[in-house]
């Protein structure tokens, strides 16, 4: 439910921009994000209800994280792709 990584998902706007060599980097980075919000998410919630009582902050961080990844995905929307010759 909670999830460190505003990148999730958006694999397909990397490969666009980033072609060669450099995918992989990406894909292993994009990966690393998913793995720490899978293992830090459901902490920091649980975190967050035992400060505040209430799951309210818990929810309000996660649309932060959902806002910014719509945000990150209008902005490398796939299709801007420059050529890379090496």
């Amino acid at each position: 439910m909670f999830h460190l990584d505003a990148l999730y998902g958006n694999e397909n706007c990397f490969s666009d921009r980033l072609l060669g060599s450099h995918y992989g980097a990406v894909q292993g980075t994009v990966i690393l994000a998913c793995s720490l919000g899978g293992a830090l998410g459901p902490w920091l919630g649980g975190f967050l209800h035992d400060i505040t009582g209430s799951y309210q902050s818990t929810l309000i961080v996660v649309q932060l994280f959902l806002v910014t990844s719509a945000v990150l995905m209008w902005v490398l929307k796939p299709g801007r792709a420059t050529t890379n010759p090496h």
